[in-house]
């Protein structure tokens, strides 16, 4: 389930920083200045997670980049994560 992010004007951030920061235990919070999304903070291991799972996809494309300029039909994602060491992440 998707939790709706904290919206917190970016004021805030600079008279409460110990309160605004430990809303991120929830989930990400969206910093605003004028009324607008200016910025998002996250939880540092929450953007390491991302990061990885980042790295991950983009190691996948490009296998798959390289087994298509190698004319060979295209593998399965299973196939390709597994060759990576990698598990498909569940739905």
């Amino acid at each position: 389930m998707v939790t709706v992010p904290e919206i917190v004007p970016i004021s805030d951030l600079r008279i409460r920083q110990g309160v605004v920061l430990a809303l991120l235990e929830k989930g990400p919070v969206i910093l605003t200045q004028h009324s607008r999304a200016r910025a998002v903070l996250l939880d540092i291991e929450e953007w390491r997670r991302i990061m990885e799972e980042l790295e991950d996809l983009e190691d996948a494309l490009t296998a798959l980049q390289v087994r298509a300029t190698d004319r060979e039909p295209p593998a399965p994602l299973e196939e390709v994560l597994a060759e990576l060491g990698l598990s498909p992440k569940p739905a």
